[in-house]
């Protein structure tokens, strides 16, 4: 994406260090100024897509890598309502990842149907 100046929002899991609510967390992360909802920054990323003519992934990489109080961040409790704003979205993709390991945990009940195992393999 880099190479073809095409847009994407990458966040890596450990920068969510509390229990506040994925939304809070979000905003803070990404700098969004308070003037603005979640939904007014949800909504201009889908108008920077379609000014590109693509699609802008959303990329939260390591779930598991959040942690508060030396524990797995409860922050996760919130992707389904991430999920579902972000399907609302005509040109905004969420893309997670996280340790197989954890996927029970952090997705629980609310694992998503369309979930890709992939598994990487390091070769000496």
């Amino acid at each position: 994406r880099l190479n073809h100046s095409l847009p994407a929002l990458l966040i890596l899991g450990n920068h969510f260090t509390s229990d506040r609510s994925l939304e809070e967390q979000l905003r803070g992360i990404l700098d969004i100024p308070p003037i603005y909802s979640w939904n007014d920054f949800l909504q201009a990323l889908d108008a920077a897509a379609e000014a590109y003519c693509t699609r802008i992934p959303l990329a939260i990489d390591g779930l598991n890598e959040a942690t508060c109080n030396g524990k797995l961040s409860k922050v996760w409790q919130g992707l389904p309502g991430l999920i579902q704003e972000i399907g609302l979205l005509r040109n905004v993709v969420l893309i997670t990842t996280c340790r197989i390991t954890y996927q029970d945990v952090i997705w629980s009940d609310n694992k998503p149907s369309n979930i890709l195992k992939s598994i990487l393999a390091f070769i000496k």
